[in-house]
């Protein structure tokens, strides 16, 4: 009888948990009462309104607060009905105005509706206007800028998904970053934290991080879809370590003002690839040809070239020797055997590389936007292994000239264009075109199994859309950088996906 009363006191207890998720506490929110508009009036009476002053915290931690706004924003699960957590000040009472939408957590979000939350003081009171997100949230601040516009200070990332890692915060210094996006009004920035490395948002462990601006991304998926699929198809080759980098979004605020949706990013660098003593990392920044001058002993970001040394952070004019080799080799055209030629590639890299960037047309990333490991081999030599970067101008996406779009656009003209231009690949077409429609063609197809399919993409773009469209994070970023409906429709991307698997599948059957 004992055993069977505790195993009912168990289950009733089990219950009774489940229960309280599912649940809020009557006449309140986040810990907090909510009074009409009367009750609240009657609490302020005779008390001077002290204007915006940011002293709300929500989990014992800070939150995210634009200024100019008067906006807290407060992070929250988006797969949980009730609005979970406790608010907390210093001094004063917090109480939130009511609103209908208490009981629609999820149209609430999703339409980027304001609450009202006073803080309540013997003599004073203070108003805010609070927003839910169900994204996770990360907040720079500037103690001091250096001499060479080096901002120090500190970082805190909040991500309501993480048990172990909710709230990290930590000493940091932080620098605009890019090249022609520095002329963007939203700018992207380099993150190096300097205490301690963090592990965020679910990523490797490092103390270097990218937080990218999107601001030429539409739809703000481009880079986040392409790096997941890339990682996907090189998952599945038998090359160590090409798979690239992990993206994922955040809410971004710094110096109490809010800059709406960014990707965090880790580097690509001897962390993510694995790199040993003998290999060296290359970037592609231009898609200029390259002359004897380009290799040289000086630091590469004293000079504008078309490649960059990144790895070892010191180095001979003998490192950029595999480098040439492949540049001249196969770009100008210099080896003439097929087998010798492909061995200054690892070819199954090249192939996915070449069968990605056709796929999602990525005629940003021919040669530029490419990071270019020298892999190291048992033999003395090296081969090429690519690793795409900065991959906002894909999936139909152009340059477009007005700043109003953004500087890009949506442009059915790439679907049926088969980006056949990396020069490398088209050279070893020339050398032997029979040997790499079959390697092509064999790979297409293993690669159209599960990988590149409309129900495997679109699956991917529905989980992104909608988690950026339910945390109305969407709506925020629009209405702080300006709408994008007029030239943009989450359907695009749908589109060409269909239609560029059609226009694949009917080239590659072409040549096989």
């Amino acid at each position: 009888m004992k055993r069977i009363a505790m195993l009912l006191f168990s289950v009733l207890l089990i219950g009774i948990v489940v229960l309280d998720k599912d649940t809020k506490e009557p006449g309140k929110e986040l810990g907090v009462e909510v009074l009409s508009q009367e009750e609240i009036d009657s609490l302020c009476l005779e008390k001077e309104f002290a204007g915006f002053e940011t002293d709300v915290q929500f989990e014992e931690q800070e939150l995210g607060y634009d200024e100019a706004q008067n906006m807290l924003l407060i992070p929250q699960k988006l797969e949980e009905k009730y609005f979970h957590g406790k608010l907390q000040c210093a001094e004063g009472k917090l109480v939130f105005l009511a609103d209908e939408l208490w009981n629609d957590k999820a149209g609430a979000m999703s339409s980027n509706h304001v609450f009202r939350l006073f803080r309540i003081g013997e003599e004073k009171y203070w108003m805010y206007n609070v927003y839910f997100t169900g994204m996770p949230v990360a907040n720079l601040s500037t103690v001091n800028v250096s001499e060479e516009e080096e901002h120090y200070g500190t970082i805190w990332i909040y991500d309501q998904y993480s048990d172990s890692h909710r709230y990290q915060e930590g000493n940091c210094k932080f620098r605009l970053r890019g090249a022609s996006s520095l002329a963007f009004p939203k700018h992207s920035y380099k993150v190096t934290f300097t205490d301690k490395q963090y592990s965020l948002l679910g990523m490797r462990k490092d103390d270097d991080w990218m937080l990218h601006s999107l601001y030429d991304d539409e739809g703000l998926i481009h880079n986040k879809i392409s790096y997941d699929l890339w990682k996907q198809i090189a998952q599945s080759n038998h090359v160590a370590n090409d798979e690239g980098i992990s993206m994922e979004f955040v809410e971004l605020f710094v110096d109490n003002e809010y800059l709406g949706v960014y990707g965090l990013s880790e580097r690509i660098d001897k962390k993510a690839l694995g790199l040993n003593e003998k290999d060296i990392l290359y970037k592609g920044v231009d898609i200029k040809d390259i002359g004897e001058d380009d290799f040289y002993l000086e630091l590469t970001e004293d000079m504008t070239p078309t490649f960059e040394l990144k790895y070892p952070q010191t180095f001979t004019k003998e490192h950029w020797e595999p480098l040439k080799n492949w540049y001249y080799g196969l770009n100008e055209k210099q080896i003439i055997d097929y087998e010798e030629a492909t061995k200054i590639l690892n070819m199954e890299n090249a192939i996915d590389y070449q069968l990605f960037l056709n796929f999602i047309s990525g005629g940003d990333n021919i040669r530029k936007n490419t990071y270019y490991w020298a892999d190291y081999q048992s033999d003395d030599t090296y081969q090429i292994v690519k690793i795409p970067w900065d991959l906002n101008m894909t999936w139909g996406n152009g340059w477009y000239t007005e700043h109003k779009y953004h500087f890009n656009m949506y442009q059915e003209k790439y679907i049926d264009v088969i980006w056949a231009t990396q020069k490398d690949m088209e050279y070893l077409y020339e050398l032997n075109s029979d040997d790499m429609n079959k390697k092509m063609y064999a790979r297409w197809k293993e690669l159209r199994e599960r990988i590149i399919t409309e129900e495997n993409i679109y699956a991917m773009l529905d989980s992104q859309f909608n988690y950026i469209h339910s945390s109305g994070s969407y709506i925020r970023d629009c209405l702080f950088w300006g709408s994008r409906e007029e030239y943009w429709s989450d359907s695009y991307i749908y589109d060409y996906t269909r239609r560029k698997i059609e226009s694949m599948d009917k080239y590659m059957e072409s040549i096989k």
